[in-house]
């Protein structure tokens, strides 16, 4: 397998290329900078947009067969602030990209990360066919991928898996999410650390204790399902697979707040403020469809294991840059 991590630099993409450089597969990665302060490198890398012809050629120079692409803006409050920029590099790069691939005679696999967020709202577990109907623009762009993907593979027979990511967390060593990053685990890391108000967003939501639910799956369990389903592409007839990645466990934000004080040891200072247009007051996988088709197997998702690898990489950091 000769691969390709769009946005390698990124939180997912630095725990697959890591993971993958431990199964002695040397990923060829590409981003549009280089994140100084972000996860160690592995692999090889170059910075640069997924449309640059230099790095089209690149692609087709190496051989390049499996593309996991899990290049975007993916954060659902700035897309609805600013859907026009979501829309342009979500969909329309992931167009151009493969446009120019295919024009070049590329025919390889490609694994796409998509997102949970292109459901329609719905307080019962989320399963593949349930209805979509996204309430935020990031959620639409990925489906318009999504579309797209279905239509590129029934005229070139180009094998898809398409990944529905649900809340991913947690690290594994010296690679996970930007320290900045604005998911609950790490903002807890953050403001806890740095000894500041934590912002919990929205305690008026239709859920047992006013908080969002989601479903919180493990960042290498999520890379080991990549890997694990471009390995199950060789073995169907090419179409487009498209599966949930997460636990089907829902946890509030309050549980989220008491598990980390139980696994840091660390009491946050909490502060209620009003909710953020476009998150949905529940989401929970269905797991059932991509367990059974792939015999795939979770194994790193407890709440324990995500809060303590993230807790350990963030303070890692932290003491790393202030030379401590």
């Amino acid at each position: 397998m000769k691969v390709l991590i769009t946005g390698s630099r990124g939180y997912i993409g630095s725990v697959l290329a890591k993971t993958l450089q431990e199964q002695n597969i040397i990923p060829f990665g590409i981003d549009h900078d280089g994140r100084p302060n972000g996860s160690a490198i592995y692999g090889m890398f170059s910075i640069g947009c997924i449309t640059d012809d230099i790095i089209i050629e690149c692609i087709m120079d190496q051989g390049i067969d499996t593309i996991f692409h899990l290049a975007a803006y993916a954060d659902v409050g700035g897309s609805v602030k600013q859907p026009a920029m979501y829309y342009e590099n979500n969909t329309g790069k992931t167009s151009l990209m493969l446009l120019k691939l295919l024009d070049r005679g590329w025919r390889g696999k490609i694994v796409f990360s998509s997102t949970a967020a292109v459901y329609k709202e719905q307080s019962m577990p989320v399963y593949e066919g349930c209805e979509i109907g996204s309430p935020n623009p990031y959620g639409k762009s990925k489906y318009a991928c999504e579309q797209l993907l279905h239509d590129i593979s029934a005229a070139y027979d180009i094998p898809v898996a398409i990944f529905r990511y649900f809340n991913v967390a947690g690290a594994w060593d010296d690679v996970g999410d930007h320290i900045d990053a604005g998911h609950i685990i790490s903002r807890l890391c953050d403001s806890t650390y740095n000894k500041k108000p934590f912002m919990l967003y929205g305690t008026n939501k239709n859920t047992p204790d006013g908080t969002c639910i989601r479903d919180y799956v493990h960042v290498r369990d999520v890379s080991d399902a990549h890997i694990h389903v471009a390995k199950f592409l060789d073995h169907v007839i090419p179409g487009v697979w498209t599966f949930n990645l997460g636990t089907g466990k829902g946890h509030s934000n309050l549980e989220i707040i008491k598990a980390f004080e139980r696994f840091s040891g660390h009491k946050p200072i909490i502060i209620n403020v009003p909710g953020r247009a476009g998150d949905p007051d529940h989401l929970v996988a269905g797991t059932v469809k991509f367990v059974n088709q792939t015999k795939y197997r979770y194994n790193h998702s407890s709440l324990e294991q995500i809060i303590t690898t993230a807790w350990n990489y963030y303070c890692n950091k932290m003491e790393s840059q202030n030379g401590i």
